[in-house]
């Protein structure tokens, strides 16, 4: 592919563009695979991609399934026209989540209508804060330390090259530990002081790490600097080779959350609960309530309705039935392509040109090629 855009650009630029960096070829194309995902998403005519083979086809290698278990009871968040509580749960998105297709779960309920017993279970959850905004231009993060249980440094991610968000966002950082872009995925006080103040917005450049015990401080005084700290973030200049390490002083932030499930013993001491799988139905915050409150369209056990907001689905229930089991199928985001890695595209081989064809246009707009016009049409031709 690097071959090809270099080959595109001074054959269509007539060698008036300079040879371009691997990293800069790398940026382009995943500029364009991201569009070129867009594009075959959310083509409308006709609606869905799935319509068009070819568009199964392309986006095929990135169609994923995702389980949770249980969702986070958020409370009572609304009150219907017919005075009964409508319930919310809440569930993580996966971490590498692009673009939803469906959402499904197991839903337990009561055949007479009456509220479902369940079994209610509260832990508290520590979410520490870590900022990767490098220090200054040209520093990459290269690892970052925690405390194991003695309070010495340990390194629980590493990469020499830099760490990218993939490797932020999967594999192991320690026993117990998660990766989480915010703490709002199982708080249960929707109005929680403390959320409005340290919530960042999804695409903030931080996260999360999250634990059910608390994280250890650095008490490991052979090493200066370090003590009393949560966390060490380790940049390495590229241009320099000199590292700088930051402490993350500031304390986790600790939020309740409540799990409410339907357990074995239940549903063997209550022969009229009852269990589906059902697709669950989609709504836009600005009709929930409307819809919440039309007794034709409101939130029912064969379609329950779910919003999305940051980086979870939000499921509305009412007190006779509660998920459990939450299915979620997704379009994934690609690893990002990168040539001193040798990483490539994760779509299918056919796609490989026409993402190309994507890039020399972005090249060609930025240099202002006279072909650029020309270029651009052939490109929505092969569309």
């Amino acid at each position: 592919m690097h071959i090809a855009v270099n080959l595109g650009v001074q054959k269509i630029g007539s060698f008036q563009v300079d040879n371009l960096l691997s990293e800069e070829i790398d940026h382009e194309l995943n500029l364009a695979q991201r569009r070129f995902i867009k594009q075959r998403y959310s083509y409308t005519k006709p609606p869905g991609f799935e319509q068009s083979q070819k568009r199964l086809d392309d986006l095929r290698n990135l169609i994923e399934d995702y389980f949770r278990p249980a969702a986070s009871f958020m409370g009572a968040t609304y009150t219907d026209r017919t005075n009964k509580d409508i319930l919310t749960f809440r569930t993580k998105l996966p971490t590498d989540y692009m673009h939803l297709l469906n959402v499904r779960a197991k839903i337990f309920y009561e055949c007479d209508g009456s509220a479902i017993e369940t079994n209610q279970e509260k832990k508290e959850y520590y979410y520490l804060r870590l900022n990767i905004t490098p220090p200054d231009r040209g520093s990459v993060l290269t690892d970052i330390f925690l405390a194991n249980s003695a309070g010495a440094l340990t390194v629980v991610k590493s990469n020499p090259g830099g760490l990218t968000i993939d490797d932020l966002r999967n594999g192991v950082y320690a026993e117990g530990v998660e990766f989480s872009l915010s703490p709002n995925d199982g708080f249960t006080d929707l109005t929680s002081t403390a959320i409005v103040a340290d919530s960042p917005a999804a695409d903030a450049n931080e996260f999360f790490l999250k634990r059910l015990e608390s994280f250890t401080q650095l008490s490991d005084v052979s090493i200066p600097g370090v003590v009393g700290a949560y966390a060490v973030m380790r940049y390495k200049n590229t241009l320099t080779e000199e590292t700088l390490d930051i402490n993350v002083n500031q304390g986790p932030i600790i939020l309740p959350e409540e799990l409410r499930t339907v357990t074995p013993e239940i549903i063997e001491a209550n022969p009229s609960i009852k269990v589906k799988r059902t697709l669950c139905k989609y709504v836009q915050h600005d009709d929930l309530y409307a819809v919440l409150d039309d007794p034709f369209s409101t939130t029912k056990k064969s379609s329950p309705l779910y919003t999305i907001q940051e980086n979870f689905v939000d499921l509305h229930t009412k007190q006779e039935f509660i998920p459990q089991d939450i299915f979620i199928k997704y379009l994934r985001r690609p690893a990002l392509m990168s040539y001193s890695r040798g990483i490539g595209s994760e779509l299918p081989e056919h796609t490989h040109d026409e993402i190309v064809e994507m890039a020399v246009k972005s090249i060609l707009e930025a240099f202002e090629s006279p072909r650029y016009q020309s270029q651009t049409g052939e490109v929505l031709e092969s569309e």
